[in-house]
């Protein structure tokens, strides 16, 4: 008898060929979040089983609840195939629950196999008796208050009381890369977190209006980039200085900001994407939320893309992101005060710029040659999952790292 986890998913289920991959994939980021809380982990019938003490579940819980591909998750004691052991377990669970103050009990057996000779529905009836008999405790298969869940597997049988649910979708990592334009904002952190969730890890990317990049180091933006570490394990943050942008775009005299200001930020992103091999772009836009995000606007930021550009938060309301961003723990974050570049492009923002007059001011400022000029001046921040920054890189030097990545593979 032993004291596991058990971190069970779906989606990955309907992978068909690829399946093991993405198992693989996920046990390994399971690892990464876990670290020495779980130096091995079987897969078992559709199951990931990994040894935990009494005193480390608390922090595994924490842990194990953001890592995306898991459906749910439990701990439970791990019996062999003996009726006897299955028996007494259960009975010890039913007899604590009644000190309690349980009255009622279900049990709900489930085999993953033709394992162990009878049904699920006979095992479950020979358990109930046994157990009603010997704790004193009433069958309610309808609102028990204790819930006995019996998993058959083919190493053995599992024993668990409660699920919780993880944030489910795909391991991060299965479906590539994307650079994220983070503005520090509710929005940004939210999108990037539907991102992760369906396999996308994201590059982010921010411009700051700060004097030096000491400022942004000691700011929310790097406080975001740390709680979505939670989830992600680690996290590359790219970070910008505006200032050059700002002087450059100050003798514009159309109101095309701050569209034209966005089309720049997509065009460097893309710039970026296209060198480490990402595969997108993404904002956390959402359709008619500001000015610069009405649908002319966005067609205009998005012209001549080479790229996917992706906005996961598309079609939400405010509300609802403020909502996510509180359940996942983001909310506190991002609201902090900060200076915002994109708040400070345009006082009269238009809500409907054409394409060409973008184009026309992005070529009449040369600002092909300032992707060029502030790459130099640009840095790469790596941050972990326990929150602290592990590297600075200049942007130059991370480049060459990741290309040399991809031409490996």
């Amino acid at each position: 008898m032993s004291d596991v986890f058990v971190a069970h998913y779906s989606e990955i289920s309907l992978r068909g060929a690829n399946r093991g991959k993405y198992v693989g994939l996920l046990i390994r980021n399971i690892r990464t979040m876990l670290g020495a809380l779980a130096p091995r982990i079987t897969h078992v019938d559709a199951r990931l089983i990994g040894e935990v003490s009494e005193d480390a579940w608390d922090e595994l819980d924490r842990k194990l609840g953001r890592v995306f591909g898991v459906a749910w998750y439990t701990k439970a004691t791990f019996l062999p195939h003996d009726y006897d052991a299955l028996k007494h377990r259960c009975v010890e669970i039913a007899l604590d629950a009644k000190r309690n103050g349980a009255r009622t009990f279900g049990i709900r057996v489930r085999r993953a196999g033709e394992y162990w000779g009878a049904s699920s529905l006979e095992l479950a009836r020979a358990l109930g008796a046994d157990v009603k008999e010997l704790s004193g405790l009433d069958v309610n298969l309808e609102q028990p208050e204790l819930e006995l869940f019996i998993d058959v597997v083919k190493s053995g049988v599992l024993v668990y009381t409660f699920k919780r649910r993880g944030p489910g979708g795909l391991p991060l990592g299965s479906s590539g890369s994307v650079v994220h334009l983070l503005s520090g904002g509710v929005d940004s952190a939210v999108a990037a977190w539907l991102l992760m969730k369906r396999g996308v890890t994201p590059i982010y990317l921010h411009f700051y209006a700060y004097p030096t990049l000491d400022y942004v180091l000691d700011s929310k933006v790097v406080r975001v980039v740390q709680a979505l570490s939670e989830y992600s394990g680690s996290s590359t943050l790219i970070a910008i200085p505006f200032t050059k942008y700002q002087l450059a775009s100050i003798r514009l005299g159309e109101r095309v900001e701050p569209v034209l200001f966005r089309y720049f930020m997509r065009r460097f992103a893309e710039r970026i994407a296209l060198a480490v091999g990402a595969y997108a772009v993404s904002f956390g836009d959402t359709i008619g939320q500001v000015a610069s995000q009405t649908l002319e606007n966005i067609a205009a930021v998005d012209q001549g893309s080479q790229l996917p550009v992706f906005r996961p938060l598309l079609t939400y309301n405010k509300q609802e992101t403020v909502d996510l961003a509180k359940k996942l723990g983001l909310y506190e974050a991002a609201v902090l005060p900060y200076k915002d570049c994109c708040a400070m492009v345009s006082t009269h923002p238009n809500t409907r710029v054409a394409k060409e007059r973008v184009r026309e001011a992005y070529d009449k400022l040369n600002l092909d040659s300032l992707i060029e000029e502030l790459q130099g001046s640009s840095h790469v921040i790596v941050i972990g999952p326990d929150k602290s920054i592990h590297e600075q890189l200049g942007f130059r030097e991370w480049v060459k790292t990741k290309t040399k990545l991809i031409n490996h593979r």
